[in-house]
């Protein structure tokens, strides 16, 4: 007697319908959208660690002018004040240097005013300018580390101190980094005090 076997039915493989092109895309959209964020961040990064160094470098340069028009008022000046006239003048010796005696903002009145001509050394009336030694100045490049300008400052004398004896003087100098579009502005008041010595201990 023949037995019927059992039908045995294949199943057929069903089409995908697109569904596996969908999840790459989706999934390579995802990717994408990661990489142009990290992209992003570090280009920030970058510019903003450019910004820092440009700042450094116009403060170094600011701090400098103003050690060296302290270091004059202590050693060279004569205690002459000047009426300082307008221009720039570049300081090759220590004589070119005067002290001034109008502040460095002149006759600007109010607070803002002041602050505004302070903060912007291209309206200074009167700028002294001093280039440090091993200081690169011009066009930045990749393998020099230039500034666009040369630091400069001005000293105006603020009449005696609280003693009434100790003149008083303010310093103010610039700094300018390598694309002349970063300024560092600072200011002293510097006391200058005679040095005595006693004719009993010499």
């Amino acid at each position: 007697m023949k037995k019927d076997l059992p039908l045995v039915r294949h199943a057929r493989p069903r089409s995908q319908r697109g569904t596996s092109l969908i999840v790459s895309l989706l999934l390579l959209l995802v990717v994408t959208v990661l990489s142009v964020a990290m992209f992003s961040k570090v280009v920030g990064e970058e510019r903003m660690a450019g910004n820092v160094r440009e700042h450094q470098r116009a403060l170094a340069a600011a701090q400098t002018a103003l050690q060296y028009a302290e270091n004059w008022l202590s050693g060279v000046y004569t205690g002459n004040l000047a009426t300082c006239d307008a221009g720039t003048v570049a300081v090759t010796s220590p004589g070119l240097v005067q002290v001034c005696d109008k502040p460095v903002y002149g006759s600007a009145s109010t607070a803002s005013a002041q602050r505004a001509i302070v903060t912007e050394p291209s309206n200074w009336a009167t700028r002294f300018t001093y280039q440090p030694s091993g200081m690169a100045v011009g066009t930045s490049d990749s393998t020099t580390q230039r500034h666009a300008q040369l630091p400069g400052f001005y000293i105006s004398a603020l009449g005696l101190g609280p003693d009434g004896r100790t003149p008083l003087y303010q310093v103010s100098s610039y700094g300018i980094g390598g694309n002349g579009s970063t300024i560092s502005v600072v200011q002293s008041t510097y006391a200058l005090t005679a040095q005595v010595t006693p004719l009993d201990n010499p």
